[in-house]
């Protein structure tokens, strides 16, 4: 996270809320979730977020049977809320409605 500190504040943040992990390799996490997402979002400022929900997948197998997924997008935004300089931040929540291929047009100019 050093790295991004050195980028300043952004229009838009896209990232994960769900972190996935691996509980038989010690809580491995194979996608970061709803900490690290409020973390990126305190040192960028941005003024948009746009949640890349991951956990939205169907796993078979035995893989699939080992994932865990913690977190949620409103916990997310219950999170960030308190957070000084994020609470005017737009969070997009209708995502399920986009997918793969799928445009997502932004009809609001951010400063």
């Amino acid at each position: 996270m050093s790295t991004l500190t050195s980028i300043g504040k952004v229009n838009m943040v896209i990232v994960p809320v769900v972190r996935v992990s691996l509980p038989i390799f010690g809580g491995y996490a194979l996608v970061k979730g709803t900490s690290d997402a409020v973390r990126v979002c305190e040192i960028l400022q941005p003024d948009l977020f746009i949640p890349l929900m991951n956990n939205q997948t169907e796993s078979n197998g035995i893989l699939g049977t080992l994932l865990k997924s913690d977190g949620s997008l409103n916990e997310f935004i219950e999170k960030v809320r308190g957070i000084r300089g994020l609470q005017d931040m737009k969070v997009l929540k209708e995502v399920e409605e986009y997918g793969p291929n799928v445009g997502i047009e932004l009809t609001e100019k951010l400063n």
